[in-house]
């Protein structure tokens, strides 16, 4: 059981790390073409996993292609479009705090599209997030003029965590018929087809790319993708999900620490607040 906790506080690092990772690529590739990259080369990675499932008799269908397009589509495409764009824009300390949000943005999206029921508490704790949301969006001011680019990046932050919910609902029907990993891998795969056209319209940039721009693309395909969705896989089958889901909370714990470290980006108060606020919200309405 230890193993599996280690584990998953080291997939936790790993996803906290993406957010500086990213802005750190920004100043050599543009966002989308980052996210492009990364799912190229997760696909590569996957494609021996996709055979091997083939193999063991869990192989792609006809009556999974449309599925499996939206999942690609919100699970990678659009998600990591959003992300990348959010971070370029804003800091990586409040676009990791905004992704924070998932969890209530998941929670508050089944309840219109799967008819889950959520009661005044749940309401009551999704509200105080997104107070929390507002104030890392607006960083407490009135004035939001001045700081337009910071705004914009944290509404993107957003939009990924809507993103995320859709394909965690759609997902969600999915793995009815079909494993977490099969899902995982043909997702990723579906989703660098649909990302293609960015490299084809980043080729002078990609082709210009330093080692430590490379270095930094294998780095969120291989740990924070490939390992880090296989380890998350593997958890759920030796732990409740709801332990493993503790872990989550230790993403933008990580991603703060890391920004602070090697992006120097400061936390300020209301940053700060309207983060414990998310992490707060989304606790008591996951309960």
């Amino acid at each position: 059981m230890q193993k599996i906790y280690l584990l998953l506080v080291l997939t936790a690092l790993f996803w906290g790390s993406s957010w500086i990772v990213v802005k750190q690529l920004t100043s050599e590739l543009n966002p989308i073409a980052i996210a492009a990259m990364r799912f190229l080369i997760v696909s590569l990675l996957f494609l021996p996993v996709a055979v091997w499932l083939h193999l063991h008799g869990e192989r792609l269908k006809k009556n999974d292609f449309g599925k499996l397009v939206l999942l690609g589509v919100f699970g990678v495409a659009l998600l990591y479009i959003f992300q990348y764009e959010g971070v370029n824009l804003t800091t990586a300390t409040n676009a990791s705090l905004m992704v924070a949000f998932n969890p209530s943005m998941t929670l508050l999206l089944s309840s219109f599209l799967l008819k889950e029921k959520i009661g005044f508490r749940k309401i009551a704790a999704i509200a105080v997030a997104f107070l929390g949301a507002s104030l890392v969006i607006t960083n407490g001011e009135l004035n939001i003029g001045v700081r337009m680019n910071d705004i914009l990046g944290s509404l993107l932050s957003l939009a990924s965590t809507f993103c995320w919910a859709v394909y965690t609902v759609i997902n969600k029907k999915f793995l009815e018929t079909h494993s977490a990993l099969f899902s995982t891998v043909y997702t990723s795969i579906f989703g660098a087809f649909i990302l293609l056209p960015a490299l084809l319209l980043s080729q002078s940039e990609i082709a210009q790319l330093s080692l430590y721009a490379w270095l930094g693309l294998i780095y969120l395909a291989v740990t924070c993708t490939v390992f880090g969705y296989l380890i998350w896989s593997y958890s759920l089958t030796a732990v409740d999900a709801s332990q493993a889901a503790v872990f989550i909370y230790l993403v933008p714990l990580f991603s703060v620490i890391l920004a602070c470290i090697f992006l120097g980006e400061n936390l300020t108060f209301y940053s700060a607040f309207g983060g414990f606020l998310i992490l707060a919200g989304v606790y008591c309405s996951t309960l």
